[in-house]
């Protein structure tokens, strides 16, 4: 299992609660760290994971939450970055290699089939969106408001 983590402190702390139950996880684990404001940092490292033998799972659950505007190191906005445009740069760059795990359990039972997942986390926050989101241009996703807003608007693209 790779963590994708801004910290290595955030990884610790997920490797902690997954090795809770059974210590010896700990050895399956590979920690990267990653500014997911970084669309090329993100770019980076898409061929190191795209080599691994297989992908059959790929959860999407890291974001910005409620928290002020900023911009990336891109200049974006960094709810929109992190929250929708780094998880659709992962699962398009992924995409090939969940594919390909997803053919190699055709001759399995049903269960097998369809096993390989993107999961993506989202949120009832969605509901907090400014009602005139028009996804028109990059300026619309640079313009500082309420974080609860901010957060908001980024959830209705995920």
């Amino acid at each position: 299992m790779h963590i994708l983590s801004a910290t290595e402190e955030h990884a610790r702390e997920a490797i902690e609660h997954i090795t809770t139950d059974d210590p010896s996880a700990k050895s399956l684990l590979k920690h990267h760290t990653l500014d997911l404001g970084s669309l090329n940092e993100i770019k980076a490292l898409i061929p190191t994971l795209a080599a691994l033998p297989r992908i059959d799972l790929l959860f999407l659950i890291a974001g910005v939450g409620v928290a002020p505007f900023g911009l990336t190191k891109d200049g974006l906005g960094n709810h929109f970055a992190v929250n929708h445009l780094a998880g659709m740069l992962l699962a398009d760059g992924l995409m090939p290699k969940l594919m390909e795990t997803s053919k190699s359990k055709q001759s399995g039972d049903d269960a097998e089939k369809f096993s390989t997942r993107i999961v993506v986390e989202s949120s009832e926050l969605h509901r907090a969106s400014p009602s005139d989101v028009k996804c028109e241009s990059v300026e619309e996703f640079n313009t500082d408001m309420d974080a609860t807003l901010l957060y908001g608007r980024s959830k209705l693209m995920g």
